[in-house]
């Protein structure tokens, strides 16, 4: 029982607090009405600029009509267009960005093709550019082509070092690697090869400081150290007598070597003639092109081999 002394008061705040919820109410359900195109046509004939107009549309929650009629009613209204373009990208979301690449795990998707197996994807590769789809290749690489399948001839940095003549008038310098027989082999005298070059700096192509095609390498005879237990390739003579320098081996130890282009960074190459059995390699020595290559190893650094053995 409230005393009569307080009603008054009570009564007065009972009212305020009414009005309080009323007006809360009233915003509430201002704030939740969506912007008709009928809004837009009252705010328009009020004479706000169409600047402010486009404003309100973009910070309200909308529910225009942007049909073919509704828009030829509007600019019969004299809706200004860039208010009508407004009103009809209102509410659109924008297209979701296109998923970014996720370079397929191997073992990827192939086809067997009688003997062959083709790939059905590109390289994984980050950064390749030579599209390997429908090709043997794999990665970037050179193979070894056994018919059946294709074994990867892996890189090796050459070591340099130097071996007297006679009576230590001239010595011999040379490129070599530990062990006197490669693991990767081949029983055929006439062994095909797989080129698979990247046209930017990864993989092979950064292996080899740039190479893109199979002339750039020298296919060489490894000679044996049984002493020192390695293969090793002459790069050059210097004659200490008549200060003379003759770049590369004698013939007998360098291949001819015949290519195909596949397509882009892709080539097939084989011997001109028949390997006999022994130890070999592809020699790449650096950025250094033509003659020079068969002397890089002698002090340009940057050497590699990619052996391989026939049986």
């Amino acid at each position: 029982m409230i005393p009569m002394s307080t009603q008054p008061r009570a009564i007065s705040a009972l009212f305020t607090v009414f009005a309080i919820v009323a007006t809360c109410s009233l915003v509430a359900a201002q704030d939740s009405s969506a912007l008709t195109n009928e809004d837009v046509i009252k705010l328009v004939k009020a004479g706000l600029p169409s600047a402010v107009i486009v404003a309100k549309i973009s910070s309200s929650v909308t529910d225009f009509d942007t049909s073919v009629d509704a828009l030829l009613a509007l600019s019969a209204e004299s809706i200004p267009p860039d208010v009508m373009t407004a009103m009809a990208e209102a509410g659109k979301q924008a297209p979701a960005p296109p998923p970014s690449p996720i370079a397929p795990a191997y073992p990827a998707a192939s086809a067997q093709i009688g003997n062959a197996t083709i790939r059905q994807s590109a390289s994984v590769t980050a950064n390749v550019r030579t599209n390997f789809v429908g090709t043997r290749c794999e990665e970037p690489g050179i193979y070894l082509d056994d018919g059946d399948t294709l074994k990867l001839i892996e890189p090796t940095t050459a070591g340099q070092s130097q071996s007297g003549g006679f009576m230590k008038l001239s010595h011999r310098n040379r490129v070599g690697i530990r062990g006197l027989r490669a693991r990767v082999r081949i029983e055929n005298q006439q062994p095909r090869f797989l080129f698979c070059f990247e046209e930017s700096q990864s993989g092979l192509s950064y292996t080899t400081g740039g190479a893109v095609n199979p002339s750039e390498f020298l296919l060489v005879t490894m000679r044996l150290d049984q002493k020192q237990g390695q293969r090793y390739y002459v790069t050059a003579k210097v004659s200490k007598l008549t200060g003379t320098t003759r770049s590369g081996a004698a013939s007998q130890y360098l291949h001819d070597l015949w290519y195909d282009r596949i397509k882009p960074g892709v080539f097939e190459a084989k011997p001109a003639e028949d390997l006999p059995t022994g130890e070999y390699a592809f020699y790449f020595a650096g950025n250094q092109q033509g003659a020079m290559i068969a002397f890089a190893g002698a002090g340009g650094g940057g050497a590699k081999l990619f052996p391989f053995g026939v049986d």
